[in-house]
């Protein structure tokens, strides 16, 4: 069904408050619809297809049928906690993690008052050797050059990272490459999930400073990457470090001008990407929430090694372990900790099962639909049984084939350039909105995720005009058909109808997903909300009703073989 609560996008000194509103207020209505009804010849603008002979295979819908069932049934899994046994290949394991990377491992000769670490003398001085063991923290200058022996070895680990991973390679065969998996919302998936993601993951490329908080593969520390192997990796000026320097038989404190033949062990315990139950954003989940970081064992997410490291370890809960890996030796990541040595302490909290539910049992159906209406809303999985689904959405992916086939079959042969502007509004709105939620979802201000949604569309001109061109011509293409088989005329009862569903969905949808207004009350919205959100208003919402009996239409006309 064609939804068509778009938004006006504005160009004006309002349109970023009006923007931050709607991010709140209708962020789950994303299909376009332009301005009021076609009141002018379409025939004039598109090139007809003969839509009453056309074809569709019933292969073909019952294969998108299996492919819209399978992505919910993967979004809607089912979860088993294991309560005994060992963490194995397709386990969820939730996890606290915290990484330690080594800047250097080796002997270290120096004279105290002059080491090549400023700051280091003197915080030595603080402290003494216990069976000849001294652990000091420092904060680095922010002027802080890497010493040329530390640099070196870098470069050394970096290059026996490259051949342990060519002897790696040579022992492993290639994997088949695949194309990337489509990321297309099922015929179940709601307007309202479409509306919560992203048009498309561009938004890492618009705002370096987004990223994933949270794996060892996206740790990334606040410095700037290096550029070329001839400078230094000094990332961790202005940072805590730790020395652990080694001498045997030494007890006490140092002296200035003393000569000391030590092991040392410089560290650096990255922020970016930590799991810890002290954090600021798992103190502030509720207990209910507080499950860690989520990690798929086997879904290559993390550094080489980490995942693998994991298998075996036992599923109780506070189970911990310390994994001892390194960095690829192209992290592109961060490029200052390719090859260096990287220690993980790993604390379990659960580990789970997740498996595909069974439509057809009758309890997992349940399940599936709690699950459902718990993240869409209630209502929104109006389904009996497995039999039941089928007949509903294989009608609704037979429609959407239907209009796709015959889009195919109509041609553009001169814009109307006044509704193409419309359109290209609206899709700048969408856009807006949905790129605001994605920031915002990153913990970015609202001026900072403003700015970024911003220069997405600044930046994508060209896309935004060419999805508003094509959605104009699907609208056109469907209301012609309207017009040719009498569906334009829309009864006020029709019209209340089509808006009191509106509400009651979008509500519902509020109240699943404890969407809050400023004063901290679940969101609500009217009759006169929801027709307000509609391009022209009242007219806007016929049109969008009559679009509607257009793909209706043509699903039920459309010849199957």
């Amino acid at each position: 069904m064609v939804n068509s609560n778009i938004p006006k996008y504005k160009e004006s000194k309002d349109m970023k408050r009006c923007a931050l509103v709607l991010v709140a207020v209708l962020l789950l209505l994303s299909t376009l619809v332009g301005c009021g009804t076609f009141s002018y010849d379409i025939t004039d603008y598109v090139e007809m297809g003969d839509y009453k002979n056309l074809t569709l295979k019933s292969a073909d819908i019952d294969k998108k049928l299996q492919e819209e069932t399978d992505s919910l049934l993967d979004t809607y899994k089912g979860e088993t906690i294991l309560t005994e046994g060992t963490v194995e290949k397709g386990n969820t394991v939730y996890i606290y993690y915290a990484g330690t990377v080594f800047l250097y491992k080796g002997n270290y000769k120096f004279t105290v008052g002059k080491s090549d670490f400023a700051g280091l003398d003197e915080a030595l001085k603080e402290v003494e050797f216990k069976d000849g063991v001294a652990t000091v923290t420092v904060t680095m200058a922010k002027d802080f050059k890497m010493p040329a022996f530390v640099s070196d070895y870098i470069k050394d680990k970096i290059e026996a990272v490259k051949e342990q991973e060519k002897a790696e390679s040579a022992t492993t065969s290639p994997s088949t490459s695949q194309e990337p998996a489509t990321d297309t919302p099922s015929a179940e998936t709601s307007a309202k999930e479409s509306a919560s993601a992203t048009p498309d993951s561009e938004p890492q490329a618009v705002a370096p400073i987004v990223r994933e908080e949270a794996s060892p593969a996206s740790e990334s520390t606040t410095a700037s990457p290096s550029t070329s192997d001839d400078e230094d990796k000094a990332f961790v000026a202005g940072k805590k470090v730790t020395f652990i320097l080694t001498v045997n038989g030494k007890n006490g404190k140092v002296t200035d001008g003393e000569e000391l033949d030590a092991e040392l062990q410089w560290t650096y315990v990255f922020d970016g990407g930590t799991y810890n139950a002290d954090s600021s954003a798992e103190k502030k989940k509720t207990d209910e929430d507080k499950k860690g970081f989520a990690l798929e064992i086997g879904s290559g997410k993390f550094i080489d090694g980490f995942e693998d490291a994991m298998i075996g370890m036992s599923v109780v809960a506070g189970t911990k372990k310390t994994l001892e890996l390194n960095f690829p030796s192209e992290y592109k990541s961060n490029t200052n900790l390719s090859g260096l040595d990287v220690n993980f302490d790993v604390e379990i909290l659960s580990v789970s099962n997740f498996y595909k539910r069974d439509m057809e049992d009758a309890e997992q159906f349940a399940a599936l639909k709690e699950d459902f209406e718990k993240a869409n809303g209630k209502g929104s999985f109006d389904y009996t049984d497995k039999k039941d689904y089928d007949e509903k959405v294989r009608v609704k992916v037979r429609e959407n084939l239907a209009v796709e086939a015959y889009l195919k079959l109509c041609k553009v042969k001169k814009w109307k350039y006044s509704d193409l502007e419309d359109y290209t509004n609206q899709v700048k709105n969408q856009y807006l909105n949905q790129y605001l939620n994605a920031y915002l979802s990153y913990g970015l201000s609202v001026d900072q995720a403003y700015q970024y949604a911003s220069q997405y569309i600044s930046q994508n001109e060209q896309k935004i005009v060419n999805a508003a061109g094509e959605a104009l011509k699907q609208d056109l293409v469907l209301y012609q058909i309207a017009k040719e088989q009498g569906l334009t005329e829309v009864s006020s009862e029709e019209y209340n109808e089509y808006v009191d569903t509106q509400v009651k969905e979008t509500n519902a949808y509020y109240e699943a997903t404890e969407t809050k207004d400023s004063d901290g009350n679940i969101l609500k919205v009217s009759k006169s909300d929801i027709v307000d959100s509609y391009t022209n208003g009242k007219e806007g919402v016929k049109k969008a009703i009559v679009l509607n009996r257009a793909i209706e239409w043509l699903g039920a006309h459309i010849t199957e073989k």
